[in-house]
């Protein structure tokens, strides 16, 4: 049985969900068949592993129906209690979306020719703003069935004109399209590996015809531009486009906000590292502008990783004032269970750009058993970068930072939970920085050095290194 859809389904409900759909199973609304409750206390039973004897059909089969059961018996019941779990899913998810519910209440009065109450769930639609981060457009699609029931109703009368009510219907329509095409290339740029040429060509030509119909719009000549800087960077087209969405930031919804600002810092942070460190300054302005607008805290949490590169950004940005006021000030934000190893790596990133190695490596040495893989990466290469600098400062620990180096190394190799791309990108970190320690004892060419350095694909901390070329301060192999 634990091959059972029904089971697989189930093993995907966290605790919190598994108890709301027991309510769902009890509640005489939605199930009126007393044996599949016997059968939800079983799964109960051996939930959230659901396996072993007490998941399977033989000992569910006897729970549920005594001795006189049958494999049929069994398969209906639990085709039956999947098909409650489906419904149950497509509950939980339309009660999450309350523009969606507010839809079903409108379409429900202007069926019934509530008109009245129509007109008021309406206006309640319109000026609602969604607090949920990953609709897609949506809000626009509900928005022009409203409007296109208003004007197809015989019996409607608003003070907007009904011709004003079909351009604005048409509008919302064409404003879920862009979106949502915004969105689609996005993945195909970023997926070109495992698409077909000819798939990839058939999306980046989708309907050119609507884009150069509206390109005196102001906000669709933003999703326009972002879908041009997806094939090709361009600095002056980035920097217009962070213009023209500070300006129109009031007039995008929740969820465009969300796709714009970071297809924006993705495009900025691509070309910083490539070699344009003031840029550090634009993509600290868009996480300001994003904490700003709470664009990054919608759902009442924030993304560990969006914390912690808005610590990496502020501190690279040497805006230090800032960047401790975010810390004190978000950390509530985040899940409990990363909440102080984010903040201890926030601190240690201020503190290593402040040029206070010691005391980032005394935020680094209070993480010893870190939750996610990606954070024990953080937390070696920043801790090698900050003895390199203290290398540089007094030779004596040179040997204490080929060290770090070595044992890096080897947990990259016994580590499998990372991912190829990563991996390599922390290789080269480890190559190069290995290469500069040894700068003052080998032949060195600056020139040959920045040439495979930047040739590479995968590389972590370029800016940094590029940064020490620039100094042509190296370390002394030396300890005395």
């Amino acid at each position: 049985m634990k091959d059972a859809k029904l089971i697989a389904l189930v093993k995907k409900l966290d605790p919190n969900e598994f108890k709301e759909f027991g309510k769902f199973i009890y509640s005489p609304y939605f199930n009126s068949n007393k044996k599949l409750e016997r059968l939800f206390e079983c799964i109960k039973l051996a939930y959230p592993s659901l396996s072993g004897k007490k998941i399977e059909k033989v000992y569910i089969g006897r729970e549920v129906f005594g001795e006189s059961f049958n494999q049929l018996k069994i398969n209906k019941l639990m085709s039956e209690m999947t098909k409650l779990l489906r419904k149950f899913i497509a509950f939980q998810s339309f009660q999450r979306s309350q523009i969606a519910v507010n839809y079903a209440e409108a379409t429900w009065y202007y069926n019934n020719n509530m008109l009245i109450h129509f007109k008021k769930i309406s206006h309640e639609i319109k000026n609602k703003s969604s607090t949920i981060s990953d609709l897609g457009g949506f809000e626009h699609l509900i928005n022009f069935l409203i409007d296109y029931k208003a004007y197809n109703h015989p019996y409607f009368s608003d003070k907007t004109p009904p011709g004003d009510v079909l351009l604005n219907a048409n509008k919302r329509l064409e404003q879920y399209f862009i979106l949502s095409r915004l969105k689609l290339v996005f993945e195909s740029q970023g997926r070109k590996k495992i698409l077909k040429e000819k798939e990839t060509l058939k999306i980046n030509s989708l309907d050119k015809k609507l884009i150069q119909k509206h390109k005196n719009d102001s906000l669709i000549s933003i999703y326009n531009n972002l879908i041009s800087l997806q094939k090709k960077s361009d600095l002056k087209l980035m920097l217009e486009v962070q213009t023209n969405f500070t300006l129109e930031i009031e007039n995008f919804l929740d969820a465009e906000k969300l796709v714009i600002i970071y297809a924006l810092i993705n495009h900025f942070s691509f070309l910083y590292h490539s070699g344009n460190p003031n840029l550090i300054n634009n993509i600290h302005k868009l996480f300001k502008l994003g904490l700003i607008h709470k664009i990054f805290t919608l759902s009442g949490k924030i993304r560990h990783t969006t914390f912690l590169n808005i610590c990496v950004t502020s501190a690279a940005a040497e805006d230090f004032k800032f960047l401790y006021y975010f810390i004190d000030t978000y950390e509530a934000y985040l899940d409990f269970s990363v909440r102080q190893d984010t903040v201890n790596l926030g601190f240690a990133y201020g503190f290593f750009h402040e040029k206070q190695y010691d005391r980032a490596i005394d935020q680094l040495n209070a993480l010893p058993n870190l939750k996610l893989p990606e954070y024990g990466l953080r937390r070696r290469n920043l801790e090698i970068r900050c003895f390199y600098e203290k290398t540089l400062q007094a030779p004596k620990y040179v040997n204490l930072l080929i060290a770090k180096i070595k044992a890096f190394e080897k947990y990259l190799q016994r580590n499998e939970m990372i991912s190829t791309n990563r991996i390599t990108g922390y290789k080269n970190f480890l190559h190069f920085t290995k290469r500069l320690i040894k700068a003052n004892e080998t032949k060195f060419d600056k020139g040959e050095f920045l040439k495979k350095l930047n040739s590479k694909k995968h590389i972590v901390s370029i800016t940094w290194l590029r940064k020490k070329i620039k100094e042509e301060k190296y370390p002394s192999l030396s300890p005395s």
